[in-house]
């Protein structure tokens, strides 16, 4: 069994693209920002799988600055978690956190803990959907368009707003650069209903799926259909588009989301965790 680090996204889902797709909604995060990064300047993500020949049982994908996303098979899971923590400290590799499925995530914090010594804090708690078929849904009076440039403002404001109280993060610089980014690939989304009401992105497309996220209702709006019907309407366009499904990530303590999502049509596929590691020994690094 054996760790290979891989020099670029290219490389990395040739290796382990028909891997990722035997669960492609599970694994649309991963997936999704490899296949965002091909062709990438100056990429400076970490890309890893641990394989025995042709059998894959981790593969895992870091982006600058985020969590070590991983997708593995929970067989043999003692030999290749020491061989991941071998690698860590031979090559003095520090982690901010780590996401991915729920019990996958458990296993590599207990591992962590025990043979690194890190401490951890549970990030969030997260249900992954999947929607084949978009149903459920009460028409809401308004539109569905694109974000313009000339909106690029509010959508920042709203993008901010929405990292402090999902996240509970502070980033307006990192908000406008998003903003700005959404506009221009024109996956930004509002509903217009008089004014602008609420809003949701499109992220990460895969061979066969696309996630839906970034769905925003600011508080004067809610509890009026807006973000179901957004959601529902983006959601059948990407079908129409060609896709076979979309994938959504949802706070487990939000029950108003959950409730929202699945009368739509989504379904759970999944749960994931995000822990944060504490402490010099996981500060930031991919040296």
């Amino acid at each position: 069994m054996q760790l290979k680090r891989y020099q670029s996204a290219e490389q990395f889902l040739e290796a382990n693209l028909c891997h990722l797709l035997r669960d492609e909604a599970m694994n649309s995060l991963l997936l999704g920002l490899a296949i965002g990064n091909k062709g990438k300047e100056n990429d400076q993500s970490l890309y890893l799988d641990i394989r025995d020949k042709e059998r894959v049982y981790l593969a895992a994908i870091k982006t600058r600055g985020r969590h070590l996303i991983v997708s593995a098979d929970h067989d043999k899971f003692a030999l290749y978690a020491t061989v991941f923590c071998d690698y860590i400290l031979e090559n003095g590799i520090r982690l901010p956190g780590l996401i991915g499925p729920k019990q996958l995530v458990l296993d590599f914090q207990e591992a962590f803990q025990r043979w690194l010594g890190w401490d951890f804090t549970i990030q969030f708690r997260q249900l992954v959907y999947r929607l084949d078929q978009v149903s459920g849904v009460t028409n809401i009076h308004g539109d569905l368009r694109l974000v313009e440039r000339a909106e690029s403002a509010l959508v920042s404001e709203w993008l901010h707003a929405f990292y402090r109280e999902v996240f509970g993060v502070d980033d307006q610089e990192e908000a406008h650069r998003l903003a700005q980014d959404k506009i221009e690939k024109k996956e930004a989304y509002i509903w217009l209903d008089q004014s602008i009401v609420t809003m949701a992105c499109t992220a990460r497309p895969t061979p066969n799926g696309v996630t839906i996220n970034y769905v925003y209702t600011p508080t004067e709006y809610r509890r009026h259909g807006y973000a179901s019907m957004i959601v529902a309407v983006i959601s059948q366009l990407q079908l129409e588009k060609g896709y076979k499904f979309c994938t959504l990530f949802a706070d487990m303590d939000n029950p108003t989301s959950n409730r929202i999502y699945q009368k739509i049509g989504y379904q759970v596929v999944g749960e994931f965790r995000s822990i944060d590691f504490r402490g010099k020994k996981a500060e930031d690094t991919l040296s």
